[in-house]
């Protein structure tokens, strides 16, 4: 029996992107159940939750979007539209736009106008917060990716290119096992 994961990301962050086609793979697998969850990169380097109003900020427009479809249609339809931005943004080596996101609304066969909708509604904004508060009051989140167990354990990262190279089941029983452990805290190297 697989076990969920709560998977903050920020659609704009590559590293997050990366690492989340790690954890499709563990979940088409079976090894887990990705609960998607949002973080805001722009309310951390800003310091100011205000920055989810703009309309203007495509990045803001994608959480705010992918709460709205998540609380309409689910979690995996909220998945599928994250996909879609990753491939439209990340794959294709564009940077995230308004018109962008309309198109990876329609790869995930969603309706282009659910951005309009979206950040016209305040409660995807209480949305975005209410998950990006849980990560930092949970385990103090500054980042993404950031992975929490169902133990409330969490930890930023990994950040993981390949998804997850040779093997990403044994990866993921290491990288489980390490965040489990009340004492670790941290493992970095450099990228190229």
């Amino acid at each position: 029996m697989s076990e969920r994961i709560d998977f903050f990301f920020d659609p704009r962050c590559p590293w997050a992107w990366r690492t989340s086609k790690w954890a499709r793979e563990l979940e088409r697998r079976g090894i887990v159940t990705v609960e998607w969850r949002w973080f805001s990169l722009s309310v951390v380097n800003e310091g100011s939750e205000d920055v989810l109003d703009g309309v203007e900020d495509p990045g803001a427009a994608a959480l705010r979007t992918l709460a709205l479809v998540k609380g309409a249609s689910g979690n995996q339809k909220s998945g599928e539209l994250y996909a879609a931005i990753g491939n439209q943004t990340f794959e294709a080596e564009r940077r995230l736009t308004t018109r962008l996101l309309r198109a990876a609304l329609a790869d995930a066969g969603l309706d282009g106008d659910l951005v309009d909708a979206a950040v016209s509604d305040s409660s995807t904004k209480e949305a975005v917060l209410v998950d990006h508060r849980l990560a930092s009051e949970r385990v103090g989140a500054f980042g993404v990716p950031t992975i929490i167990l169902p133990s409330g354990r969490g930890i930023f990262g990994p950040v993981v290119e390949d998804e997850g190279a040779d093997d990403p089941v044994e990866l993921w029983t290491h990288v489980r096992w390490l965040i489990d452990k009340a004492g670790f805290y941290e493992l970095k190297r450099e990228r190229n």
